[in-house]
């Protein structure tokens, strides 16, 4: 047996004329319930006329409406019968254009007239409003007083004309956050009207766009965020049906679970891949590093060593110098002339500061054998 479709409205070829005019021609539109929806277009696109049909404030002039795949009652004057369950902001006008709102709301209400006036009405911008007619406030005072009587009202679908138009930025989150605060505890339905569609984007979840008395389009939320959507047709490998061995359980992974495991898997292997890389490449580099160290260190020793080597020497060769000029000093002649022909041999050898050291001494020789 197939079920049938739960739907809060249902909207087939419709039409809605004044005189000549056409101001609505929609060919199908289904409203689901518990959602949020947003009608958005310039003025004069028929968004008011569709939301005072659904409501039944007024008739269409052919075409079907269902509410919960009922048609719409009427009375003997052929005028549609409304549902209670169905509010409209606009809709509390019927009590009387010169009726004050405080009688609006005490018919509508009863004693719970009482709490909405002291929870909305006993501010000092808005007491004034308590005792006025409908017919004298504005448009910005209508829109606001409607809204109040919308969320008081508790309804099982809220139909909301021009939304945030007539209304501060600061009112129309209040108002936002209380629509929400409806849709998401209680399951409201509501459709909301707007030139604007920024005011509305944020919350809404479909958008419906008219133009014309027309839907030129309708966007949900997943395609307005970006949501990738399926073109053509499947082809016949998606087609074929699954099928697993007896022998085993019915909660194997499909192929989508297998691509993602062997895309993670593969993922693991490089990222441990380059961990070994970057762990293999520090290790030259340490080695590097220590080789560099130990060569310099290398170096200086050899330096160092040098160094060591020319002291050494040239502390030999003074040490030589100096006994053989204590030897002559005593007057030993062989010495001296052993002394002179080492001199001329290390002459040749030494660098320049050995050489004037070594003249030197031997000017002190002459001058001590001519003394001598």
């Amino acid at each position: 047996m197939n079920e049938i479709k739960r739907l809060i409205f249902k909207v087939d070829h419709l039409r809605k004329n004044y005189g000549t005019l056409e101001a609505i021609n929609v060919k199908k539109l289904e409203i689901h319930p518990g959602t949020i929806y947003a009608l958005v277009g310039p003025p004069g696109c028929g968004k008011t006329t569709l939301l005072e049909i659904l409501a039944g404030t007024q008739k269409q002039s052919s075409g079907e409406l269902y509410f919960e795949n009922f048609q719409y009652k009427t009375n003997w004057f052929g005028k549609v019968k409304r549902h209670d369950e169905i509010f409209y902001n606009y809709g509390f006008d019927d009590f009387g254009t010169g009726t004050p709102v405080r009688k609006v709301i005490v018919k509508m209400y009863g004693k719970k007239s009482n709490i909405i006036m002291k929870r909305h009405f006993s501010s000092p911008k808005f007491k004034h409003l308590w005792n006025r007619s409908v017919s004298s406030l504005t448009k910005g005072e209508l829109h606001w007083v409607g809204m109040v009587l919308s969320l008081e009202s508790d309804p099982r679908v809220l139909l909301v004309d021009d939304y945030g138009i007539h209304i501060t930025n600061d009112m129309e989150q209040e108002f936002r956050s209380h629509l929400k605060r409806m849709n998401r505890t209680l399951g409201t339905t509501i459709i909301v009207s707007s030139p604007n569609e920024d005011l509305v984007k944020n919350f809404a979840s479909v958008l419906i766009f008219m133009d014309n008395g027309h839907i030129s389009k309708i966007r949900s939320k997943s395609n307005r965020l970006g949501k990738p959507r399926k073109h053509g047709r499947k082809n016949s490998y998606s087609n074929k049906r699954r099928t697993y061995n007896k022998g085993k359980s019915n909660n194997l992974p499909g192929k989508r679970d297998q691509q993602k495991n062997n895309k993670r898997s593969f993922e693991n292997k490089s990222d441990e891949k380059n961990r070994g890389q970057k762990y293999n490449s520090g290790l030259k580099q340490k080695k590097k590093n220590k080789t560099d160290s130990n060569l310099k260190k290398l170096d200086q020793r050899k330096s160092i060593n040098r160094q060591k080597g020319r002291n050494s020497w040239r502390n030999s060769t003074e040490l030589s110098i100096n006994e053989n000029v204590e030897q002559l000093r005593k007057g030993d002649p062989a010495k001296e002339v052993q002394y002179r022909s080492a001199n001329v041999h290390d002459d040749k050898k030494s660098d320049n500061y050995n050489n004037n050291e070594s003249d030197g001494n031997r000017i002190d020789l002459q001058d001590n054998v001519q003394n001598s």
